[in-house]
């Protein structure tokens, strides 16, 4: 089973996104960037699904820590509150893939799907 580790500050978020996704993948998860690392480094999950905005370290810097330690190779999905879903689907930010905090978890897992399913 491919593992995905879960980070987002907002718990309520994080357990939401655990119970829907658990079952199909196998989940780590935690609300602090710095002990993300730790379980990236330790754990090597398939995929990085993180919250854009968080404070300490915001996701494209979490992002950019755990691709040093994995040498580039853990794709990467930022969750955001930020754009719609709408917005999140017309394209990626900075080359990065993006999905709305709000979006349907059928296209949240679709696009799981497409970064460590195929």
């Amino acid at each position: 089973m491919k593992s995905i580790l879960i980070v987002d500050d907002d718990k309520a978020v994080l357990d939401l996104l655990e119970a829907k996704l658990r079952g199909k993948y196998r989940t780590l998860a935690t609300t602090k960037p710095n002990e993300a690392l730790a379980i990236a480094r330790d754990k090597r999950p398939d995929l990085l699904l993180c919250d854009m905005d968080m404070p300490d370290m915001n996701g494209m810097e979490l992002a950019a820590k755990v691709r040093k330690q994995a040498a580039g190779k853990m794709p990467v999905l930022f969750l955001t509150g930020l754009v719609t879903p709408e917005e999140a689907r017309s394209g990626n930010f900075k080359g990065e893939q993006l999905v709305a905090k709000t979006a349907p978890i059928a296209e949240l897992l679709a696009r799981i799907g497409t970064l460590i399913d195929a």
